[in-house]
């Protein structure tokens, strides 16, 4: 059997999910979003449209996404599969919640140490190389 599931947000509580099986999907498919392990509950079936073996899911969650979380979704007996969420800053709210106005970021240096600051709200962590 083939088949893959890909998932991303696509606004920050709406997500669109592709399904493309060999299977015929029964009409009350029961979908669970996961945020760090922990299913969210009722996701909620916005519009659902199917073409041969391509199953689209627009779903809608409670709450607004949480940039620090992981969210995964599983579909039937499938494996579970991450939510893609690098397009965020192409989300109509972006700009809004998450404008930095301060003046200090990069590298600002002395003699006594350099200071490196970031402002990244997607990133799960920063590195610094001294090479």
């Amino acid at each position: 059997m083939s088949s893959f599931i890909k998932a991303k947000f696509v606004s920050l509580n709406r997500i669109k999910v592709l399904l493309f099986t060999d299977r015929i999907l029964p009409n009350n498919v029961v979908i669970r979003i996961f945020k760090d392990d922990v299913a969210i509950p009722n996701p909620r079936t916005v519009k659902k449209v199917s073409a041969n073996n391509l199953y689209i899911y627009d779903l809608e969650i409670s709450q607004n996404i949480d940039f620090a979380s992981r969210y995964s979704i599983s579909i039937l007996d499938y494996p579970l599969e991450r939510i893609d969420v690098s397009n965020a800053t192409e989300f109509p709210e972006f700009d809004k919640l998450f404008n930095y106005k301060g003046d200090d970021l990069g590298c600002t240096y002395s003699k006594e140490s350099t200071k490196f600051a970031v402002w990244s709200p997607l990133a799960t962590a920063v590195t610094y190389s001294a090479d």
